[in-house]
């Protein structure tokens, strides 16, 4: 019932794949709440992959994958659903937009806020 309600909070949908920012990101993400995150540091290093416009990136390790699309525009949204260290599932959503070459957005649940910002570094 949790997940449903979350889902609710956002009525944009995933913009449509474009091809126009395919490539390799990497930088930092910063997050608010290490207990809700889930994390021991609230900073780190992160990465995100493009192609066709389709992304993916592990928030903050293996088990916290975000799958989404980047649009014509440079926007995109992605979300994952993974268990918490408390035993319940959070489900993250990450709006963003990628211009000049660097990723910026937010990826948030109820309680855990993260910021990334992902510099383009090659090709996929």
């Amino acid at each position: 019932m949790v997940v449903l309600a979350l889902c609710g909070c956002s009525a944009t949908a995933n913009p449509e794949p474009s091809r126009l920012y395919d490539g390799r990101y990497v930088g930092t993400r910063e997050s608010n709440l290490l207990e809700a995150c889930g994390i021991t540091a609230a900073t780190g290093r992160t990465a995100a992959d493009i192609a066709g416009g389709r992304l993916k990136m592990q928030l903050f390790n293996p088990g916290t994958t975000m799958t989404g699309t980047v649009g014509a525009d440079g926007s995109l949204r992605a979300s994952g659903l993974w268990k918490s260290p408390r035993s319940f599932h959070n489900f993250t959503i990450l709006q963003g937009k990628i211009a000049g070459g660097l990723l910026t957005g937010t990826a948030t649940d109820s309680r855990c806020a993260t910021e990334i910002a992902l510099r383009k570094v090659g090709k996929r």
